[in-house]
């Protein structure tokens, strides 16, 4: 057995993403789905000999991503024959091990090869999703990895009545949005289907455009701004408060007081938004 990790952070989309192939057969329309983001993962410990489980499960339940670790197929396996109608297949296969994720081609998706390493089996993605960027990642360490770094972590049983332990993890930046569900083992894997979900947010309304503070630091007067800063009751006004938050903002405010004293600043006009 081997350990899943998985990873999702979110940042502002940028560019580099695009949709995935379209395939012939589309998606029915689940209304229940619309307004929730589905990943699944699974070690499936064979793909070929689940396969048809797999393809039902793909084809009945939709969920925009499915991880499946140690499918156990050579390096020449044609990954064409265990494609599904309406997903995109990126595969990793090996005879012992192996991995691949099934797409939904409705997603804007691309393979972040950059964040890859030759050191690790993993797979990136990179998904926009409304005004969000989100990297998605399945690192798989075999049974006789010695590379294990994670230590105490919230964990997941990975069959149903078994005690939870750290061969499947699912790690995010943001924890508070996904919501976890442990289904029965696909085919005749030992292990449980782990779905995750979070809900598609709509497009947030932008904010409105801010003017940004330019600081010309080379005409500073270090002197003056050092002498202020040492003359500044830091303990008084600063670390003698109990809040953290509280504690930060007056060490901020005594810094940005001190810059806007001495340093010689301006402010641009801000830029109208592009429609």
């Amino acid at each position: 057995m081997g350990t899943l990790i998985y990873l999702a952070s979110e940042s502002p989309s940028g560019e580099g993403t695009k949709n995935v192939p379209k395939s012939d057969a589309s998606l029915s329309v689940d209304h229940t789905y619309l307004n929730f983001f589905y990943i699944n993962f699974c070690i499936i410990r064979g793909l070929r000999s689940n396969f048809r489980s797999v393809e039902h499960h793909l084809s009945s339940t939709k969920p925009h991503l499915l991880f499946l670790t140690e499918t156990q197929l050579s390096e020449a396996t044609d990954s064409g024959l265990f494609s599904v109608p309406s997903y995109f297949l990126y595969s990793h296969f090996r005879p012992k091990a192996g991995y691949c994720v099934y797409v939904r081609n409705d997603l804007t998706c691309s393979r972040a090869h950059a964040l890859e390493s030759s050191e690790f089996s993993t797979i990136w993605l990179r998904l926009n999703s409304h005004s969000l960027t989100k990297l998605i990642c399945v690192v798989y360490l075999s049974p006789n990895s010695s590379d294990h770094k994670i230590g105490a972590t919230p964990r997941i049983p990975d069959s149903l009545g078994d005690t939870p332990n750290i061969l499947d993890l699912f790690l995010t930046s943001n924890p508070s949005v996904y919501a976890v569900t442990l289904s029965s083992p696909l085919g005749s894997s030992n292990h449980n289907l782990i779905s995750i979900s979070c809900p598609i947010s709509p497009i947030p309304p932008q904010d409105p455009p801010k003017r940004r503070c330019l600081w010309r630091y080379a005409s500073t007067s270090w002197g003056n701004l050092r002498r202020y800063y040492a003359d500044s009751l830091w303990n008084d006004y600063c670390f003698r408060v109990r809040d953290p938050s509280l504690r930060a903002e007056r060490i901020t405010e005594v810094i940005v007081s001190g810059m806007e004293a001495y340093i010689p600043h301006s402010f641009s006009q801000p830029k109208p938004s592009k429609l």
